[in-house]
């Protein structure tokens, strides 16, 4: 609602949960729409988080699927509007639009995106941290964000038909790719 911000939705050390077609806008703690700690094999799927002043989704878990979510103007210059800290996690069809800082940062080995967008972020569109090993992005898209499309720090990464456009430097690397 406009008129009454909510809480955020947090779970640690949980796993098998499911968090599915919520809608989350103004929340009013300062913290992360969705904040998952210690926890793994969960889903969350259609999800809108929109004007979070922290992370729409901080993800600190392990094997978790996070699937038709759009973080909407999420963030500050340093929380990105989606954080990834576990690993092998997947993320299909996910949208960061509009946030202040990076719209997706990936610090989490062996994480998979297949058909995410950031779009017009305020730091990098897709940011995979120093060290990161096995980051997959597959169809994904990183256009008008006022940074790197994709900026790289890890190795192996994998780049797959993927377009990065309007950015400051669509590409940088300063990991590997394979």
């Amino acid at each position: 609602s406009d008129k009454h911000p909510f809480r955020a939705v947090r779970l640690i050390n949980g796993s098998g949960f499911t968090i599915r077609k919520c809608t989350l806008r103004f929340i009013w703690d300062s913290a992360e729409a969705i904040e998952i700690v210690n926890a793994g094999y969960g889903r969350i799927e259609n999800c809108k988080l929109e004007d979070v002043p922290e992370c729409g989704i901080r993800l600190d878990g392990n094997a978790v699927l996070i699937r038709h979510v759009d973080a909407i103007r999420c963030g500050t210059e340093d929380e990105p509007g989606i954080r990834i800290i576990g690993s092998g996690n997947v993320l299909i069809d996910v949208v960061a639009r509009g946030c202040q800082g990076d719209g997706f940062r990936l610090e989490g080995n062996g994480t998979q995106l297949h058909g995410c967008a950031a779009i017009d972020n305020g730091e990098d569109g897709f940011q995979i941290a120093t060290g990161v090993i096995g980051t997959e992005l597959i169809g994904c898209a990183a256009s008008a964000n006022l940074a790197e499309g994709i900026e790289n720090g890890g190795t192996s990464t994998v780049v797959r038909k993927c377009s990065a456009k309007k950015n400051r430097i669509d590409v940088a690397s300063t990991g590997a790719f394979t």
